[in-house]
């Protein structure tokens, strides 16, 4: 299964990012219900394309919030663009029987502001 795709829009550099609120949701035999989060651990990385390390490592309690763990919702909260350039970034899911998914995935183009 790949994961979805979410490029976040442009940013500048030390603007403020936006929370984003993802659902997870799961489709079987047709039917679309909601991922249930409960005990599940979800991490997420920004770096910039072609560089390690990350330059932003969020986990839930640290930059991630579980908002309905039944309803499959999530959030990541607000943070400050990094330098200029484009990131990539992944959104990783480690279950309590120890399976490991990657459900989004994307990409953020971030920009010289001028005012700094």
């Amino acid at each position: 299964m790949l994961p979805a795709t979410y490029n976040f829009p442009t940013q500048y550099a030390g603007d403020t990012v936006a929370k984003r609120r993802f659902t997870v949701t799961r489709t079987v035999n047709g039917v679309t219900s909601p991922e249930n989060l409960t005990g599940v651990a979800i991490r997420c990385w920004f770096a910039r394309r072609g560089e390690q390390p990350a330059v932003y490592q969020f986990a839930v309690g640290s930059g991630i919030t579980i908002v309905n763990a039944a309803g499959g919702v999530f959030d990541l909260n607000a943070f400050p663009a990094p330098s200029p350039g484009t990131y990539s970034y992944d959104i990783e899911f480690t279950y309590p029987d120890s399976r490991v998914r990657t459900y989004v995935a994307g990409s953020m183009l971030v920009r010289e502001d001028v005012s700094q």
